[in-house]
């Protein structure tokens, strides 16, 4: 795995934050059951510049290194993670601490942020789940 050193900022924003967020998980007893029924909606939304240069890049990568891996299924699932990292966030690929407006730096986190907004100003509560731990 990836080594990762947590910055004096990531620590004082995970402190800050730590009160309003609860990360449970759907496993965890008597809490699928107090999920509301699971709805699905599809939404397109494009990568950022950022994004689609990171994505090429590793295929790229990936395209030339594939002759030569001895496990190609391994690899395989390898890629796909580092892929859907990317869809997620640069910075979440890159295993950095991000800086900035985080949503303009991914169309997935963009979309993320318009639909939280339109929810919570309707009154309602949003549960977000996540595959991954790091920036989940």
């Amino acid at each position: 795995g990836k080594t990762r050193t947590t910055t004096q900022p990531a620590i004082a924003l995970e402190d800050l934050i730590r009160p309003f967020v609860l990360r449970r998980t759907k496993s965890e007893r008597g809490i699928a059951e107090q999920l509301p029924p699971k709805t699905y909606t599809n939404w397109v939304v494009p990568m950022t510049a950022d994004q689609t240069a990171l994505y090429a890049a590793l295929v790229a990568t990936a395209n030339n290194s594939g002759q030569r891996e001895k496990n190609k299924k391994a690899s395989a699932m390898a890629l796909g993670t580092k892929l859907r990292k990317i869809a997620n966030h640069p910075a979440h690929y890159r295993g950095d601490v991000p800086q900035g407006n985080l949503a303009q730096q991914s169309g997935k986190l963009a979309k993320l942020d318009e639909l939280v907004t339109e929810i919570t100003q309707a009154g309602e509560a949003v549960l977000v789940f996540t595959q991954f731990v790091e920036m989940g």
